[in-house]
């Protein structure tokens, strides 16, 4: 069965170029099973990549249509984003965008993605629903909640680091943000949070956050993982619960971490108490 659809084109707030929205039904080790959706430039789709040629183009220029450049991953000179600048994480951008030709309406995909026993749309697994046009994204939201009041278990988890001007995300979206600064800012304006915290030889996470239950973090402390897909704590806005924390685990970074905790060190809360250890 194909895996990929071309359920959307439209146009980027960020650049004005054309933009493709993929959907793929399946995720990858961490998400497991969920609808992920591809916001990719448009003249990309259906192109044969190799993963360094997907991150070159990103490099070129590809990128500034489809990520905000409030994202510090993609800031000049940094190497830390996750798949724009991982050749191995690339790999599954360029096949959405090999396969992701043949067009099918969301609603469809959904109910596909549903007798497979799929219940978590993931925004996005590259880009940024920032990039969308406010109207393109609401038909998104509104295809899956029609489908849930339908009798489905479906629900939105995302991130987005365009969260200071995109508050048609608020409800299904995490603020996605790199230092504990911009996570007071984003809770001061109503975002639930998802804080990727950086390297550093004091980690803490700040109050009213817990640690991500996916993270290889909690799964040492507690014996214990959840895919996103079993989770579900990041849907926004639209739960009132806790914000969500994460080592950051971008390139080299589980290394550094690691050397933490051979040192002793273990994520605490703002009480002190351990909620994670490093290995």
């Amino acid at each position: 069965m194909q895996a990929h659809y071309l359920i959307n084109r439209t146009t980027s707030r960020l650049d004005g170029s054309d933009l493709a929205v993929i959907a793929q039904i399946g995720g990858n080790s961490k998400t497991n099973r969920v609808v992920t959706l591809w916001v990719m430039p448009a003249e990309m789709v259906g192109q044969t990549f190799k993963p360094a040629e997907y991150i070159q183009a990103m490099k070129g220029g590809a990128i500034d249509s489809v990520c905000p450049k409030a994202c510090e991953h993609r800031s000049e000179g940094k190497t830390k984003c996750y798949i724009q600048h991982n050749v191995r994480a690339a790999s599954s951008a360029t096949a959405a965008l090999r396969n992701g030709v043949i067009e099918m309406p969301f609603p469809k995909v959904l109910e596909i993605a549903s007798l497979l026993g799929i219940t978590k749309v993931r925004s996005v697994g590259a880009g940024d629903a920032a990039a969308l046009p406010s109207d393109a994204w609401m038909l998104i939201e509104a295809a899956v909640f029609c489908h849930r009041a339908n009798g489905h278990d479906m629900d939105i988890i995302g991130y987005t680091a365009g969260w200071r001007n995109t508050p048609w995300l608020k409800n299904t979206h995490m603020a996605s943000v790199t230092n504990e600064a911009d996570a007071l800012q984003a809770q001061s304006r109503g975002w639930r949070v998802f804080y990727s915290i950086a390297p550093q030889d004091d980690p803490q996470m700040p109050e009213g956050f817990k640690l991500c239950p996916a993270s290889k973090e909690f799964e040492t402390k507690t014996g214990n993982r959840l895919s996103c897909s079993e989770c579900g704590l990041c849907n926004g806005a639209q739960s009132n619960r806790d914000s969500i924390a994460i080592p950051r685990h971008g390139n080299g970074d589980r290394s550094a971490w690691s050397a933490r905790g051979r040192r002793g060190q273990t994520l605490r809360n703002a009480s002190g108490r351990t909620v994670g250890l490093f290995v």
